[in-house]
Order: structure tokens, then sequence, then C-alpha cells
């Protein structure tokens, strides 16, 4: 399988948007809005030991590091909400790819004696079983992957190039975990680029519900995204 990889460089019943809230979100994959999948491997994510999250632009889906780290038993960073999610996942990317969206992952790769280790325990380390995306969220030929250091997954990434100049989207859809870390510093960094960030609640995972309606209040406030309560609440036109 050949991928493009790149180095470093609680709940809503609708989406509140310009005051009015929304059940669905729909997003059209026609001529003059490519719609793009991102999706965020890694730190907290669903790999064997990192974070994910998926992130769906009105041009872009991506999804942010759905990593054995985080999501499989014996993860050095699991978060056990975040098996519930994958299939979720799934179906969105399943859509998105039949709909002829641009797909992206964001994985979180660490090394050996990496400073974010006094932080966190040692995951995602390059080449581990912990740094792989998991089976179940296997990028295809051809999709876009963004190896990442930090929480954010535009930062020291070539994200921001391929939504921007290379797909020119508008509009992302965000899933993955840890929804307060990953998930939402990417969506931070999507918003306050621009992009209008989409995220089901049912495609995110936090370790409490606390940090699961914190992303989704801020997502939806300060970045003026649109929350929907399902993945099948989002419909590809």
């Amino acid at each position: 399988m050949r991928t493009h990889r790149y180095p470093f460089g609680s709940k809503r019943s609708g989406a509140q948007v310009g005051g009015r809230r929304r059940r669905h979100c729909c997003l059209r994959a026609a001529t003059g809005v490519w719609v793009s999948v991102l999706v965020m491997v890694g730190l907290l994510g669903l790999t064997s030991a990192g974070c994910a999250s998926t992130v769906f632009n009105l041009y872009t889906l991506s999804t942010p590091h759905q990593t054995s780290a985080t999501v499989k038993p014996g993860g050095s960073l699991l978060v056990p909400a975040a098996g519930g999610t994958v299939a979720n996942i799934q179906r969105l990317l399943a859509s998105a790819r039949s709909a002829g969206m641009h797909v992206a992952y964001t994985q979180d790769t660490s090394f050996k004696d990496d400073p974010e280790f006094a932080i966190w325990p040692a995951h995602a380390v390059d080449g581990t079983w912990g740094w792989q995306i998991i089976d179940e969220l296997k990028p295809l030929e051809g999709e876009l992957i963004c190896p990442k250091n930090r929480y954010d997954g535009f930062y020291g990434t070539w994200l921001e190039h391929f939504l921007t100049y290379v797909w020119r989207v508008k509009q992302v859809v965000i899933v993955g975990t840890v929804a307060n870390i990953c998930v939402l510093h990417t969506a931070a960094a999507a918003g306050l680029r621009w992009f209008h960030v989409v995220m089901p609640a049912d495609g995110v995972s936090a370790l409490t519900e606390f940090d699961q309606a914190l992303t989704l209040h801020q997502v939806s406030s300060l970045y003026t995204g649109s929350i929907v309560r399902s993945v099948d609440d989002i419909k590809i036109a």
C-alpha cells in the first residue's frame, strides 16, 4: 500500500451555528466544494498507544490519531471509550470516500527521550505497536498521513499546506480521541485558520464526560463549529 507520509516540520441535540441549532449537517462533494477527511492517529489517539480524531472539511475529512496506544487493551494511553467510536468513524470514512472526499491522517509519533514523556507515559514511539494506526481505520492508498509530535495536528506538519493550497478546502469534519487533547487542539487550529469545523459527538471520545462536554462546547462556541449528535447526521450530497 502506498500512502503519502510526510515528516514533522455533554451532549447536544444539534449544532449552534449563526444563532441556529442544527440537527444535521450537509456537506456537498460537488464542483467547487471539495470535501476531504483528516484522520489523526497519535498521542491519546486510536493507535495501539496513541490519540486519534477524524476531521471532515467541506473539502476535507480529518481523523486525529486512532492508534493502538489509546484504543487497544494494553495501550499505554488507553481511552476506554475510544473503542466505541471505531464503527462510527468507519461509517463516516466509507461515506466520505464514496463521495470522493479527501482523507488525511495525523499520526502521533514520538521518539526516544521525547520531552512529552515528562507529561505522559512513553507512547506512540516510531515503529512500535502503539504507534500504528489500528487496522479498522487503516488509510487507503494515496491518503495523506501527517506524522505529528504535539497535540495539534497542524503544528509542524504538512496538513495546512494540503488543506489550503493543494485541496483548497473550507470545512473539516473532525473525529477521534482524546477529545479534549488532540481533537480539541486540532479543531482549535482549524478554527483559528477559518476552516469551518464539523464534529459528530459519537465520533470523538474522552476519559471523562466532562472532558467530552468541554470539547463540544469549545468547538461550537469559540470556533463557531457545527456539533451534531451522530456521524449519521452528516449528510454528504
